[in-house]
């Protein structure tokens, strides 16, 4: 999420003082929308801890959380700030997240690929296979899977596999490896952060030019 600021308004309230140049107006602002910045990510760090209600179920592991960001530095001449997910290591997650913030196809994870030979499947546990709240498969139930007394049978609708692990003389069904389904967007950080950045910077600029005034002795 990109956070812009029109100054027109406040371009004019220090024209009307004669009190501030306008480069000085621009480093308030830049500190402003840095402070902004922070308390934007902190809020969407709280939403996406929530259990329920939150955009993500169960909550976001702390993996997740320590990708969020807020831009470190503003530039005076630009004076736009950025909050969101990081896309590179070695938090990523704004790339698993991708279909939740635009609703695109899910991310087909590593795992995936290996059980499906290379195939462009997304694996659906079975409701035997134990999850974290956060809906992922278990490191334990992870190991199960990939045993090699686990194997894989074509679907009768050729649409994918089934995952089977043999016990004895019975079959134990895994899980299904199958074409990912186009995700809706759920994760909508500009309607989430926006009301918070607007009302945040308004007290951070007025915080700001106050010091800048308290500083100049007016």
């Amino acid at each position: 999420m990109t956070i812009r600021v029109d100054t027109s308004g406040i371009q004019g309230l220090a024209q009307r003082l004669q009190l501030l140049t306008g480069d000085q107006v621009n480093r308030d602002v830049a500190r402003a929308l840095r402070a902004t910045g922070v308390a934007a990510r902190d809020h969407l760090r709280q939403e996406l801890q929530k259990p329920t209600g939150g955009p993500i179920q169960g909550g976001a592991t702390r993996w997740t959380l320590g990708g969020t960001y807020a831009q470190r530095l503003v530039d005076p001449g630009r004076l736009e700030t950025e909050v969101g997910f990081a896309s590179t290591q070695p938090r990523a997650a704004g790339r698993y997240l991708r279909p939740l913030l635009t609703g695109t196809q899910p991310v087909i994870k590593g795992i995936d690929l290996k059980l499906a030979g290379g195939d462009r499947l997304s694996y659906v546990p079975s409701r035997r296979i134990r999850r974290t709240a956060q809906g992922n498969v278990t490191y334990g139930s992870m190991g199960k899977i990939r045993e090699s007394d686990s194997f894989l049978r074509p679907m009768p609708s050729g649409t994918g596999f089934l995952i089977y692990e043999r016990r004895e003389s019975r079959l134990r069904l895994l899980g299904v490896l199958v074409q990912g389904r186009p995700r809706a967007q759920t994760l909508d950080l500009e309607r989430m952060l926006a009301p918070v950045a607007q009302a945040e910077f308004q007290r951070q600029f007025a915080a700001q030019i106050a010091t800048t005034l308290r500083k100049a002795g007016l």
